[in-house]
């Protein structure tokens, strides 16, 4: 195992969790752009496209595949329904249209092998967005 690798998804683990404590002890999601957590699950779902078929290959990335799309998922239902009053979508002004239509492009142009995954792997690379 990779150590860096590790202590990353650790270190991401441990950021999921900081969010979620911090969305519950002050009852807002306000600061949290909507589509930025949507594009999260996005990124999350394209890029994690072979956990169909390989999850048996190591109980370890599965394990971490499922829990950031599912803490990213878990987000996105907290702020659309617990905490809805406190997300203000006039400040989250993103144009994320142009960014899905982009990397649509350069996915279908650019992949190693034309398969899902490998499209998909490339469409999430190009979704993550910088804040």
């Amino acid at each position: 195992m990779n150590l860096f690798r590790l202590l990353a998804d650790f270190s991401h683990l441990a950021s999921i969790f900081m969010l979620l404590q911090k969305m519950k002890t002050s009852s807002s999601c306000s600061g949290l752009s909507f589509k930025s957590q949507v594009l999260y699950l996005l990124v999350f779902v394209t890029r994690y496209l072979d956990l169909f078929w390989t999850f048996t290959d190591s109980l370890y990335l599965t394990t971490f595949k499922l829990l950031f799309i599912g803490s990213s998922a878990y987000v996105i239902y907290l702020m659309l329904n617990d905490y809805k009053p406190t997300h203000d979508p006039n400040i989250d002004t993103f144009k994320v249209q142009y960014l899905l239509g982009i990397s649509a492009v350069l996915a279908i142009l650019f992949p190693r092998d034309y398969r899902i995954s490998e499209v998909g792997c490339i469409l999430s690379m190009v979704w993550k967005r910088p804040d």
